[in-house]
């Protein structure tokens, strides 16, 4: 599909100033998609978290007593497991997510607390959640990655304007600088740098994408930008409210989620306040090269895309506080 893409260096030497050259992607020739149901969950679930393979769909939800549901694809109305009151797991999670890097193989595994991964596997079809590795101390953080010498995470830390950092245990932190035209949107204010991070070892990539501001900045592992895009013809910035806090209700949403498989990294792009606005899905080259771009039929903020890229499970919200668990076929 043809693509508006092209290289806005010259406007971005002298305009944002930038440390690196960027690209921007306009979104006027997606192609729409139609979503179509899976199941649905009423007002006493919230899923926030989603994780697809080719042959399962995991969901995490925070408001009822199932913290964990597994599914097998196609077999929505009996799961194969649960962590819950009923399993002896239930007192092992406290804040999962799943966690976010590429892999190869149909593998789950969540992150939990700060603290501790946990590799989700059939034992003689039995499931079992199982750490994987031995106890870690980290700051607050989400978007977990793992590499073979690394954990990369976005951090919740108040003081620092940093997208994400990289840990061992042997050298302990290093901070990732944002890209210079990305700081001057969000004015350095560590709250506005949120943002979705997927890591591809084998592509030597990390890839973060900004909430509050409408950039994708593709870096190797050792914190180097190797290009920066910007989405849209116009640089978003955060709105804040007098006290020089962020105006979160008002700021438009930019980047919800990404998704990484062997091939594409996928992302969730909405670029409006108006949580009743359609989604942008939008797949590129771990060169950072756009591969497709799709609008979705509603806003959707969390998604999961196998590894075949045939198909991109999502969570779709409802009136009264429902939700919809549907998935489109990428075409």
């Amino acid at each position: 599909m043809k693509q508006h893409w092209f290289i806005s260096l010259f406007a971005c030497l002298l305009l944002t100033n930038c440390q690196s050259d960027y690209q921007t992607l306009l979104l006027d020739e997606a192609q729409p998609l139609q979503a179509t149901l899976l199941f649905e969950k009423d007002s006493n679930n919230y899923i926030y978290d989603i994780k697809a393979t080719e042959t399962h769909l995991a969901i995490l939800n925070q408001e009822n007593d199932t913290m964990l549901t597994v599914y097998e694809e196609g077999k929505y109305d009996s799961p194969i497991f649960i962590v819950g009151p009923a399993t002896y797991q239930e007192a092992v999670l406290r804040k999962p997510h799943f966690r976010k890097e590429v892999t190869t193989d149909e593998v789950i595994v969540l992150a939990d607390n700060n603290s501790r991964f946990y590799r989700l596997s059939p034992e003689n079809t039995n499931w079992q959640l199982q750490p994987e590795d031995p106890l870690f101390d980290v700051c607050n953080s989400f978007q977990y990655n793992r590499t073979q010498k690394e954990i990369y995470a976005v951090p919740f830390r108040p003081d620092l304007p940093y997208p994400f950092y990289y840990y061992n245990t042997s050298e302990g932190y290093y901070w990732v600088e944002a890209d210079s035209c990305v700081h001057r949107q969000l004015a350095y204010k560590p709250d506005c740098y949120l943002c979705e991070l997927c890591v591809h070892e084998k592509k030597d990539r990390a890839v973060i994408a900004y909430r509050f501001t409408n950039y994708v900045t593709f870096y190797d592992l050792e914190g180097n930008i190797e290009t920066n895009i910007r989405i849209g013809q116009t640089a978003i910035a955060p709105k804040w409210i007098k006290t020089g806090a962020l105006d979160t209700e008002n700021t438009t949403k930019c980047l919800l989620d990404v998704c990484g498989t062997p091939d594409y990294l996928y992302c969730l792009y909405s670029g409006s306040a108006d949580y009743a606005t359609p989604t942008y899905l939008i797949a590129f080259h771990w060169n950072g090269k756009p591969y497709k771009t799709w609008q979705l039929d509603s806003y959707i903020r969390t998604m999961s895309v196998t590894n075949d890229n045939k198909t991109c499970y999502v969570v779709r919200s409802l009136p009264n506080k429902a939700q919809a668990i549907s998935y489109y076929t990428l075409k």
